[in-house]
């Protein structure tokens, strides 16, 4: 579909205009953003001419309040000078600036065209429980080459979310519909083109009709990190509201949606709607670096900054959607255990199980062939597909971003193998070497991190990573039998479980230096596998005596081994993604892979 037209009128040079100054443009214009040098104070006012020939106030704009935390990759690609926020000024063909307050030079007028979108908006929530329905960026038509070109390494992500930040656009309250979707699209190519950002700067966009638009790419359920506040984007989602609220304009639509937006997206983080939380900020002229405060987990944009965002209206408006939020968060169905359902197959080995977002699973395993099988569950399950290779063990697989798996198994003379899926394909194999006795293990703290495990041949845990290229192996000791399993619930730190010489569940952890290793007790006859949901949270699984799974978990403390059932005759393979959300995988006595999950 056509992508936004950028188009860029130079109106003054390197000599500075003083207030007064006006200058008149002519050319198609929805959606303006004015850049300037000079004086940051500076202020303008925007007017278009009608179809009767007269000039009606579109609006004012100073420097723009939507900013990123300084040396972060958003703030790497921002233009010199300053900017505006971007004004929504409908179909113009003439507009009229004039400088109110302050010096400028360099003042450019950009301006963006955005034809509607072909077709229906896609949804982007049904694979995610409780999820309110969200037009995916697909279905607002965004361009994904204009995020690509600014940021090619992808999002940022953050280890949760911790408060949801509430702005207004400052644009027009009478748009249609379909006005509505140009305007999303004006935002996002403006942000990119104009102000340097490496996506749209807001995790999500409600409009007057209660509609709902994904934000900022990297998953609706994933603590993707904005460029909305400054000094506050970190572990925190941005909720925009397009319209000018600081004197009325909200719809009780738009209000609906906001509520159940922020009951849904803090409770995937697992946040109480309600209440407060002690909130660390990485600096602003307001707010200096280390700066910590207690804020509730829903906020206003001007409780971070000096800002009149989001409009008194809606900021009045933030203690009833706290409630409001809260009382559907409540009301919301407790997670549980469902029952084991089958997943087709011929098992040989332990499965392996990863996630990139949320709603989608990829499970391997190890079939008769010795080759590594897949299939995927994004809204329903694929069938099997073969990825070749020659396996001598259960494979072991992670994601570390959107589009990314890295699945590992041994080969030969148990030298460790690697293939990954980028997004456009398959990759691999290569051969990692060593000299390894069981299967591996692999956990991801952050894109581009790797962290393998396995069983060497004095039967101690050994370990290799890969960050901008492959470690050597080092032995972290131990006495293990059979694959270890690991797993990280935030950067920097890792957790990793054996199953000992006495049968019994062993710990250690990585944060900074490695731990000694603990026992957890039990009496497992196959490997362990483990996964996390959030940050201090670790769920432990493994096949017992009774052949049946068994399961414990960490959370300020360690809870008591818990029977889940079932007769299992591999080992299990469990991942997570979403907070209260668990899937585990094992092979059942009719050889097929069986699955059940908790949420």
């Amino acid at each position: 579909m056509p992508s936004p037209r950028l188009l860029r009128d130079r109106l003054v040079g390197r000599s500075p205009v003083a207030p007064g100054w006006s200058s008149v443009v002519t050319g198609e214009a929805q959606l303006v953003g004015i850049g300037w040098q000079g004086d940051s104070g500076a202020r303008f006012e925007i007017d278009r001419r009608d179809v009767g020939g007269a000039w009606r106030r579109v609006g004012s704009a100073g420097v723009t309040d939507v900013l990123p935390d300084p040396g972060s990759d958003d703030d790497l690609g921002r233009p010199p000078g300053f900017a505006t926020e971007p004004l929504w000024v409908g179909g113009s063909d003439e507009l009229r600036l004039r400088l109110t307050r302050g010096d400028a030079r360099t003042v450019d007028l950009t301006r963006i065209v955005a034809p509607q979108p072909a077709g229906s908006s896609n949804v982007a929530a049904a694979a995610v429980p409780s999820g309110p329905g969200i037009v995916t960026r697909g279905g607002w038509g965004a361009n994904e080459g204009l995020r690509v070109s600014k940021c090619p390494s992808g999002p940022t992500y953050d280890a949760r979310v911790r408060l949801a930040i509430v702005h207004h656009t400052v644009n027009s309250n009478s748009y249609s519909p379909g006005e509505a979707i140009q305007m999303v699209r004006s935002i996002y190519a403006y942000h990119t083109q104009s102000l340097g950002y490496c996506d749209i700067a807001y995790n999500f966009v409600i409009d007057r009709f209660g509609t709902v638009y994904e934000g900022r790419y990297g998953g609706i359920a994933e603590p993707v990190r904005g460029a909305h506040s400054i000094g506050y984007n970190t572990d925190t989602t941005g909720i925009a509201l397009l319209g000018n609220f600081s004197g009325g304009g909200l719809t009780a639509a738009a209000l609906q949606a906001l509520q159940s937006l922020v009951a849904w997206k803090l409770g995937v983080h697992n946040v109480n709607a309600a209440a407060a939380t002690v909130y660390t900020t990485t600096g602003n002229d307001v707010y200096p670096v280390g700066t910590a405060r207690v804020l509730s987990t829903v906020i206003g944009h001007r409780d971070t900054w000096s800002t009149g965002c989001p409009g008194q209206t809606l900021y009045d408006q933030l203690p009833n959607i706290r409630a409001s939020a809260a009382a559907i968060q409540a009301a919301a169905p407790r997670p549980s255990w469902r029952s084991w359902g089958p997943l087709g197959g011929v098992v040989t080995s332990d499965p392996a199980t990863s996630s990139w977002q949320p709603g989608r699973l990829d499970t391997f395993v190890r079939g008769t062939d010795n080759r590594l099988w897949h299939k995927w569950y994004q809204g329903s399950w694929s069938g099997w597909e073969s990825l070749g290779g020659v396996l001598t063990s259960a494979p072991a697989a992670a994601s570390w971003g959107p589009d990314r798996i890295d699945v590992f198994a041994l080969a030969g003379a148990g030298s460790l193998q690697h293939r990954w899926f980028d997004g456009a394909a398959w990759r691999g194999w290569e051969d990692l070497g060593g000299s390894l006795t069981a299967a591996p293990s692999v956990s991801a703290w952050t894109p581009g991190r790797l962290d393998v495990f396995a069983r060497g041949t004095a039967g101690d845990v050994v370990h290799r990573y890969f960050d901008n290229g492959w470690s050597a192996w080092e032995s972290l000791g131990g006495a293990c039998v059979g694959a270890p399993a690991a797993v990280s619930w935030v950067s920097g730190r890792i957790d990793l479980f054996v199953r000992g010489t006495d049968n019994q569940l062993w710990h250690k952890w990585y944060q900074g230096s490695w731990s000694g290793w603990e026992s957890l007790g039990g009496v497992l006859t196959s490997a362990p596998s483990a996964a996390s949901w959030a940050e201090g949270r670790l769920d432990v699984f493994g096949r017992g005596t009774d052949n049946a799974l068994w399961h414990r978990f960490y959370q300020e403390a360690w809870g008591p081994w818990e029977s889940l059932g079932g007769v299992l005759t591999t080992g299990p393979s469990a991942v997570s993604w979403a907070p209260e959300r668990l899937d585990v995988f094992a092979g059942g006595t009719d050889s097929q892979l069986w699955q059940r999950w908790y949420g």
